[in-house]
């Protein structure tokens, strides 16, 4: 039964389509030639790939045997060698000699061993000229970097209706689970929800482009190619990727599959997919993995010639992300906003075109979608000092900072909800736009970049995709002009003369001035907000389960600050002495299933969690509100927390994450969840950092999956 459980897990983890780009240590599984798959995590694109074992060892796939092994850097620093030591973490009866075998060898291992940046930028060149064969023609070579972009409009119109198609393929070894209607609906269908996807492909392109945009696909049949899927899932640079996608080409023209409706520019199909039934196996952007590409255009289907195609994997759980990605290379011709050459983390999770989401894309970045012709902008530049502004969330109507030239400033209000749901951070955007630039290579300015309110510069170190602190509001960052930190200056030192002051606090509604006007209130909130403290002798942790929840702290029985919450943790500050009670005073009054959880608080250098206190009078048990030991605020009502003496300290089991005492594979699967973007409840951050790296993703959730099943005994 348990390992039953652990395949379900593994099922629902890696069953969906994959990314072409980019990965940043996310967990697959990859096959070995005895047929048994091992598990690893990968860093990069289709265009190279850094591949690790768990246990944080980097792999190699052996050309002559096939056989994934430990890999070591060569003396010169530019490839990785084979160790000949297979990799077998998910056998744990040969850990010991593997142990032993290293022992014996004379190679020097280091986990995250890695070859030197030149090297990478060597292989990328080789593999970017492998997909990306010579392009003749116009709609190739178009280029986003536009000088004259501000006297002109849009360089592109992606607007009507564009037609694609996609070319499902069978291999006679391996068929897919999912049916043809199936695909067609997560491609077409307006409100399609299947696979928990928000929406179809169509719908994701028709919301983002402001109703603009009508892109449906034509799907062809399955068809079966000739040769197992292991030919086609081997060798080094997709060398038998042109040899599959004719093959298929070949069986669809034999139908009589009708092309005569399906969009062309220049004389080329506009969007080419091909989804082939299974998962790719090779791994190091090898075989079948995701991939867009091109080609030469010497095949035709009808005088139309096939070139720009992007061809990825069904799986078992179909995930929209992926397509949409593509369909932004091959439909609107945006660039990547990530590092080929791992330079920079460029955008992070807030655009489409970098780190996506799988089941709900996020939004495009203004930039492109200006280019599209799917909004527009209105200048402040030169708008009088003082002037005041309102953004409404997530909308179409974001602002410009543009005195001219080829660089300028663009500002939304970005909320987590909808499209933005699993944005890293809520509040004012504001984006760096050169438009000259490109994100891809380290020898350019980047061409669009975040501003990040805190100054940390994750996302240039890559420290994270994006986080809290990122964007402005009241109370973190409510001012950005060339004196403050960050700054407003353009990408040569100069000054921009922005100055955008006054930023309110979060909300569906932000509002902002044009240099020192007057002060703006902050957006209305269910009750009146004060200015939230930075700092004091007493730290909330605390946060809503919709967001916009009330929350006060009352000492002595004098409510002396509030808060409104958001739906993530965050720190909130008071300052005072007495008897504390941390209030909630709006339930339901907002919406249903308005409620709030309280972490801890920090009390003069001391922590009380809220789960130890023994007066809880908004818990909601057994049909009334009132208890104790509870974090939970259900009814409007406080937590009185005893600070009269040091509390008990509460040993942290690892690997328990919903605190019940027993490590099982619920644990595993809030881990999961909380990796996705999700935030369950009853979720312990300390004791889900089961391999101890300050860092909770999926390999936290695979190792309790491990302990559960026994493969291993311990964590750290």
């Amino acid at each position: 039964m348990k390992k039953l459980l652990f395949n379900v897990i593994f099922l629902i983890l890696l069953g969906s389509m994959l990314f072409s780009a980019p990965h940043n240590g996310d967990f697959f599984q990859l096959l070995q030639p005895d047929g048994n798959r091992v598990s690893v995590k990968v860093w990069g694109d289709e265009y190279y790939q850094t591949v690790e074992g768990l246990d944080g060892y980097t792999l190699i796939r052996e050309d002559d045997s096939g056989w994934i092994c430990y890999a070591r850097v060569s003396d010169d620093g530019m490839d990785y060698l084979s160790t000949g030591l297979r990799y077998t973490i998910y056998q744990p009866e040969e850990q010991t000699e593997f142990a032993s075998m290293r022992k014996e060898t004379n190679y020097a291992f280091a986990k995250h061993a890695r070859i030197s940046i030149d090297s990478v930028k060597k292989k990328i060149a080789v593999r970017k000229a492998v997909l990306n064969q010579t392009a003749d023609d116009e709609s190739l070579n178009r280029s986003l970097n536009a000088s004259t972009i501000l006297a002109a409009p849009p360089v592109l119109d992606i607007t009507g209706t564009r037609v694609g198609v996609t070319v499902l393929i069978d291999f006679p070894d391996v068929k897919s689970s999912i049916p043809r209607n199936e695909i067609i609906n997560f491609l077409n269908q307006t409100g399609y929800s299947n696979y928990d996807n928000n929406g179809s492909v169509k719908d994701y392109f028709y919301e983002v482009s402001n109703q603009r945009l009508n892109y449906t696909n034509s799907v062809t049949e399955f068809v079966t190619v000739s040769k197992n899927k292991s030919y086609y899932d081997s060798g080094s640079n997709y060398p038998h990727v042109t040899e599959l996608m004719y093959e298929a080409l070949d069986l669809v023209k034999a139908s009589g599959f009708d092309f005569s409706g399906i969009s062309t520019e220049n004389g080329s199909f506009v969007a080419l997919n091909f989804l082939y039934a299974g998962t790719p196996d090779a791994g190091w952007g090898n075989g079948l993995w995701p991939h867009m590409g091109t080609k030469d255009g010497r095949y035709t289907i009808d005088g139309i010639r096939v070139r720009t195609y992007q061809m990825s994997n069904i799986g078992r759980n179909l995930a929209i992300g992926t397509f949409c990605h593509e369909s932004g290379h091959l439909i609107c011709h945006w660039d990547d906003l990530y590092a080929y050459d791992d330079h920079d983390g460029g955008i992070g999770a807030y655009g489409v075109m970098c780190i996506n989401s799988d089941k709900n894309p996020q939004l495009p970045n203004p930039y492109f979608r200006y280019l599209a012709n799917w909004i527009s902008f209105d200048d402040i530049a030169n708008d009088p000092n003082g002037t005041q502004y309102s953004l409404e969330q997530n909308g179409n109507n974001p602002l410009r900072y543009s005195p001219g030239g080829n660089e300028y400033y663009v500002i939304e209000n970005r909320q987590r909800n909808g499209r933005s749901a699993v944005l890293p951070d809520s509040g004012l955007l504001i984006w760096h736009i050169y438009t000259e630039g490109d994100n891809k290579y380290s020898q350019y300015t980047n061409m669009v970049s975040v501003v990040q309110a805190d100054n940390r510069f994750d996302l240039e170190k890559r420290a994270n995709k994006g986080g809290p602190g990122d964007l402005f509001h009241a109370g973190s960052n409510d001012r950005f002009n060339d004196n403050t930190s960050p700054n407003a200056h353009w990408y040569n030192g100069s000054n921009s003369g922005m100055d955008i002051a006054n930023i309110s606090s979060e909300g569906s509604v932000m509002t902002f001035t044009l240099g020192d006007g007057p002060t703006i209130e902050p957006t209305p909130s269910p009750s009146p907000t004060p200015t939230p403290l930075t700092s004091g002798n007493i730290m909330v942790r605390a946060r809503g389960t919709l967001g916009g929840e009330n929350l006060e702290v009352v000492i002595d029985g004098t409510v002396t600050q509030s808060w409104i919450l958001t739906t993530d943790y965050q720190n909130y500050f008071a300052n005072g002495n007495g008897v504390i009670e941390v209030q909630f005073t709006n339930d339901d009054s907002l919406a249903n299933g308005m409620d709030a959880q309280v972490d801890y608080i920090v009390y003069n250098d001391v922590t009380y969690q809220a789960e130890d206190q023994n007066v809880n009078t908004a818990v909601y048990i057994d049909g009334a509100c009132g208890g104790s030991y509870s974090e939970l605020l259900e009814c409007n009502g406080y937590i009185r927390f005893d600070t009269s003496s040091t509390p008990t300290a509460h040993p942290v089991l690892l690997g328990d994450v919903n605190s019940d005492g027993t490590i099982d594979i619920v644990d595993a699967l809030l881990i999961a969840q909380y990796y996705v973007g999700f935030n369950p409840e009853n979720f312990n951050a300390v004791a889900a950092d089961v391999n101890c790296d300050n860092v909770l993703d999926i390999v936290d959730s695979l190792l309790i999956a491990q302990y559960y099943v026994s493969l291993i005994n311990s964590f750290c």
